[in-house]
Formats: structure tokens, C-alpha cells, sequence
């Protein structure tokens, strides 16, 4: 890796009073170095007090190891789910640490404890005022460009460390309409390089469901949530696979699992820092190929439109809090807001009766989040904000899939039917038999010679139809067209 954190940031953290700050760097940045060398002692002789949060036990370790007096004084090192409760309890306060690192920040919209209604720590550290907070993390994205946006983050205080390695390919494949994409080019793919490992990672359980449905037969091992226990083998941190396809959910990926053997990865997702997660468990050892389904402008348009719809809502709450929200509480009578809704929730009922909403800030955060990603998107283009979010140095290219895919199943029992065929010629009432049949499997109204030879050679089935004619036996004046199927 080429420079240091301590050396990308230089001397500016002194300057840092109240502000938020963005380092973009992994974990094998030097952060402990620097904060423990650098920040420590200026922090020492300023008399400031740092709190670095985090999850890891990389800090406390080594600051044991270094045992530095000025360290002790002036750093405290605390998880996110003892702060959590600090700032619940109300005895965290503004002002009262100068310095509060954040390491891996992307966990601030995450639950802590259960339940969790709100996204306390982020929600203290974004009204924060007079310390500084500097949030780390390479994985994201999303917050980084929401904060820019709304000015929360100035740009001067952002600080990308360049070292993302990209995979040397990376293959946009345009999302088509459905949930059934990345299984279609998973299975494409199992066509074209048979016997190479392939990793899908989506982003719902329906997309989960439907690939357990289609791999069933390949004995592919699953990895998420609410997957039968019998399809997860985990040894020793590692996720274990026998045959061609492993399927699993990106949001699972943060929890330390390394996947070997990998060739062929399709992201099926979304959200870009789940793509960086997914590309963080894959061994290096091997040249890789990375699949991105491209969703095109309709679907982002979509998306825009059930972001925007709860903003909108938010605001409407927000004028109710202040005596002023009649069309909130028109619209709230809808027994399908709620649902529709997740950034509210009921809290008890009051004394007349009536249920009190609530903000859920978590799901604020995020709705706030994904509109200022989708903004970018607008002004970038998927495929650019995908290429600088990954590093830029791989190779782009794009890639169709074919129109019409064939179960397995489906493509033996067609396969077989058309070997019986191959010689012979097919005619009249037989030949219209055939036809149908032909229709029936590929999806078509009806099917000519040329659509058939069209619809074989993307299939990639190996036969070609002939369409010939001969005079009728039954009168010398009529000629007679048959179809013959011959193996290419």
C-alpha cells in the first residue's frame, strides 16, 4: 500500500474543532499508529480527551503493547453498544470528549441492542457541536456523499486513502424486470465455464428463495438469513462449498466469512458498500471476475419515488409536531401507512386514546442516505459511481444476457425431444404437433425456421432446422414444405 493515514492527514487534525471529518481507509491503514503517536500526545499537551469507538480489539491491543503514558490519560476506547446506552441514558454529552473517532461508521445505522427503534449514536454524533467527529470506513459510501450533500461534511475534511484494489474484470449485466437476473446469469455462466466457482450475493430473501429453488440440484451451500441450517457448512470462519454455486446474502458478509475458490461473482445488489463487503471476503489468491447487475433509469427512478414518498412524510410529522400537520393526520388514518412506512412507528397511546407516532431515525438516516446515493447516481451514471466506489482500476465491460433461459430440467426434456426428431421429416398435422411444442417450451405465439435456428443458437443448443419442400404424394399440382432437424 502506498501512503499512511498519518501521512495523508498530516498535521490538519489539529485544527479539528467541532466539525465532522471523513477518512476513506480499510483497516490496514495505520489508524492505531496514528492516533496512538500522533493524536495522543498532541492531545496530552492541549488537554483534550479522545473516545475511539469501535468493535474490533485491534486499538486496545495495541495500546497495550505500546504502553504509552499519554495514552492513558487522554484515550478511552469503548464498543458501540456501551455508548449507545451512554447517550440512551443521557450521560454522554457534547463537549465532553474534543476527539470521537468512529471506526467502521457504517455500524452508527445499525442496531445495537434489541430492539432498537432509533439510530441513538448517530443521531448524537450528527448534533454534536462541539467536538470533533471523525468517521472512518471505506465501505461507506453512501454516508460519505450524504454528508457532502447536506453540508454536514466539509470538503476539506475528506480523506480517501487509494487503496482499493479492484477486481481486474468488472461486467455490467442490465437488470431486466423481476427478481430472477443474477440466477439467469449465474446460470449462464455455469453454461459458458463448467467446473468454475461461482458466488451470488443478493439483497432480499426472495432472491435467496427463488436461487434455492433454481440450484436445488447443484448442492450448492447458502449463507443468510433464515436459510435451512443443513445448507450452511462454516469452518473455522470459512464458508465451505462442493459444487458449482454459492448463494448468499450480501447483508451476512460483514461477519468475517472467507470465501475461497471464486471465479465468478455476481452482485446482485444495490447498495455499493454491500458489493465492497462482498469483495472483502473473497481470497485474492486467484484472477476474478466481478458481475454487477446495472440497474438502468426506470428502476432508479423507482427507488427515487419510495425514498422521496417517506421524506415527503417525514415532513408532513414534522408539522404535526409543531401543532401544523392536519394533512399528516388525514394521511395517517390509512390502515397502510404504517406498513408502507417504515420510518414511523406507533408509541403508546396518550390519555385520549389516540396512538403518539414516532420518528424512527434509523430509517431517517437511511431514506436520507439513499437519496443523496441516487442524486449522485443521476449526476454520475450507475456504472461511474460503481467504478469509483471499487477504485477504478479494474477493466469495464458490459455484457446481455440471452432472452429466453431453459431450466435445466426443461432443456434435457426439450433436448431429447429434438434428438428423436433429428433425420426425419416433419410434415402436416405432425409438423404442427412440433411446432406447438416448440412454442409452448420457448415462450412464443408462434415460431418460423429462422426464429427456431435464432432461438438454438442463443440456447446455445446444438441443432439447426431445415425447411424443405417436395411435391405431394396425394396430387402432382401441390407442393409439400417439412421441417428436418440436424445436429451441428
Amino acid at each position: 500500500m502506498g501512503k499512511s493515514i498519518a501521512e495523508l492527514v498530516g498535521s490538519a487534525y489539529e485544527n479539528w474543532y467541532g466539525e465532522n471529518v471523513f477518512l476513506d481507509c480499510g483497516p490496514d491503514c495505520g489508524m492505531e499508529s496514528f492516533v496512538l503517536e500522533q493524536v495522543c500526545p498532541m492531545a496530552a499537551a492541549t488537554g483534550k480527551e479522545i473516545l475511539y469507538l469501535t468493535n474490533a480489539g485491534r486499538m486496545q491491543a495495541e495500546k497495550d503493547r505500546l504502553d504509552r503514558a499519554d495514552a492513558e490519560k487522554v484515550l478511552r476506547i469503548m464498543d458501540y453498544a456501551e455508548f449507545e446506552q451512554m447517550v440512551q441514558y443521557h450521560v454522554a454529552y457534547d463537549g465532553q470528549y474534543d476527539y470521537i473517532f468512529v471506526e467502521d461508521c457504517r455500524l452508527l445505522l445499525e442496531s445495537q441492542r434489541e430492539p432498537a427503534y432509533s439510530a441513538l449514536i448517530y443521531d448524537f454524533l450528527m448534533q454534536t457541536e462541539r467536538s470533533a467527529v471523525i468517521l472512518i470506513g471505506a465501505n461507506a459510501k453512501g454516508l460519505q456523499e450524504y454528508l457532502l450533500e447536506s453540508g454536514k461534511l466539509k470538503r476539506e475534511n475528506l480523506f480517501v486513502l487509494a487503496d482499493k484494489s479492484a477486481p481486474e474484470q468488472i461486467v455490467f449485466v442490465q437488470k431486466e424486470r423481476g427478481k430472477s437476473t443474477g440466477i439467469k446469469l449465474a446460470q449462464e455462466l455455469m453454461a459458458q465455464h463448467p467446473g468454475e466457482g461461482i458466488a451470488y450475493f443478493c439483497g432480499s430473501k426472495e432472491k435467496m428463495r427463488l436461487a434455492a429453488k433454481a440450484f436445488r440440484t447443484k448442492a450448492s451451500y447458502f449463507y443468510g438469513e433464515d436459510m435451512p441450517e443443513n445448507t450452511c457448512r462454516v469452518r473455522d470462519g470459512k464458508l465451505l462449498f462442493r459444487q458449482d454455486v454459492l448463494v448468499a446474502d450480501g447483508r451476512s458478509m460483514k461477519q468475517g466469512l472467507c470465501v475461497q475458490g471464486m471465479r465468478h461473482i455476481i452482485a446482485d445488489l444495490f447498495d455499493v458498500d454491500q458489493i465492497l463487503d462482498c469483495l472483502n471476503t473473497l481470497s485474492r489468491e486467484e484472477s476474478i471476475c466481478l458481475y454487477v447487475i446495472e440497474y438502468n433509469g426506470t428502476q432508479l427512478r423507482y427507488l427515487r419515488g419510495i425514498y422521496q414518498a417517506q421524506a415527503e412524510n417525514l415532513y408532513w410529522f414534522e408539522q404535526m409536531e409543531r401543532g401544523e400537520g392536519a394533512e399528516f393526520m388525514r394521511r395517517s388514518q390509512s390502515p397502510r401507512f404504517l406498513a408502507e412506512n417504515p420510518m414511523f412507528f406507533i408509541g403508546q397511546a396518550d390519555e385520549y386514546g389516540n396512538c403518539r407516532f414516532q420518528v424512527n431515525s434509523r430509517q431517517r438516516a437511511v431514506c436520507e442516505i439513499a437519496i443523496a446515493v441516487l442524486n449522485a447516481i443521476a449526476e454520475q451514471g450507475y456504472r461511474q459511481w460503481v467504478m469509483q466506489a471499487l477504485g477504478g482500476g479494474g477493466r469495464a465491460r458490459q455484457m446481455r444476457l440471452p432472452k429466453y433461459m431453459l431450466e435445466q430440467k426443461s432443456r434435457s426434456e426439450l433436448q431429447t425431444r429434438i434428438e428423436a426428431q433429428c433425420g426425419k421429416k416433419l410434415a402436416g398435422e405432425e409438423l404442427a404437433f412440433f411446432r406447438h411444442y416448440l412454442c409452448e417450451k420457448l415462450g412464443r405465439q408462434s415460431i418460423s425456421v429462422s426464429m427456431a435456428n435464432t432461438l438454438f443458437e442463443k440456447l446455445r443448443l446444438p441443432y439447426r432446422v431445415c425447411s424443405k419442400k417436395e411435391r405431394a404424394r396425394t396430387s402432382p399440382y401441390y407442393n409439400q414444405h417439412y421441417w428436418v432437424f440436424e445436429r451441428i
